[in-house]
């Protein structure tokens, strides 16, 4: 499944995974939500971001929207596919409290 032409959904079992292509604007904070909600027999998200290069402020506030929004406080998110850049600014963020990742 294709999602706002930037994020394709897979599932296997009970994770799915976001492959995001391009980059999370505020356009997307509402579909985003309503993803987020679907996920009702998951216990885990990972989220793709080798695509990306750069998360800017809107982006990460996106990231802890969708975990908000999540149907279950007890499925996880994982960021995957992370460069050490992206590592070093979700660090910086203090992201570690909210993600796990790779």
């Amino acid at each position: 499944m294709v999602f706002e032409n930037n994020v394709e959904v897979q599932f296997v079992g009970d994770i799915a995974r976001l492959i995001v292509k391009g980059g999370l604007t505020f356009h997307h904070s509402e579909q985003l939500q309503k993803l987020a909600k679907s996920f009702t027999s998951q216990r885990r998200v990972e989220v793709d971001l080798s695509a990306i290069d750069l998360l800017d402020s809107t982006s990460l506030g996106l990231l802890l929207v969708f975990k908000k929004s999540l149907p279950n406080p007890q499925i996880s998110v994982k960021l995957v596919g992370l460069s050490n850049e992206l590592k070093r600014m979700l660090k910086i963020a203090a992201f570690q409290q909210f993600f796990e990742w790779e």
